[in-house]
């Protein structure tokens, strides 16, 4: 969300949105981000379409699923593509932070 990007920038990190799947999948082909916050309740699908794609290309992007969802059929799906980290809405902040800036 951009109101998440905005507290990404203040805490001294670049942060681009995409508020859909083909956004998001957008992104991937512009040039790989280092790590994706990646919701699951998305206009066009769900954000497992996104990791998805991660997983099946290979691509070298670190990815926490932040979902207030409890759709228990998409959550076993998001754990089956073994995302990096997993927070539910509300998160933490000062954790999805440390996650972000870890190496």
């Amino acid at each position: 969300s951009v109101g998440m990007a905005r507290l990404l920038e203040r805490a001294g990190h670049d942060a681009s949105t995409a508020g859909s799947v083909k956004e998001g999948l957008e992104m991937l082909a512009a040039g790989n981000p280092s790590r994706m916050l990646l919701d699951m309740n998305l206009p066009d699908g769900t954000g497992t379409a996104v990791l998805r794609h991660i997983r099946r290309h290979r691509l070298p992007v670190k990815v926490a699923v932040l979902s207030a969802t409890t759709d228990p059929s998409i959550l076993s799906e998001a754990r089956a593509l073994a995302p990096d980290a997993m927070f539910t809405k509300p998160a933490e902040w000062d954790k999805v932070l440390e996650w972000i800036a870890a190496e």
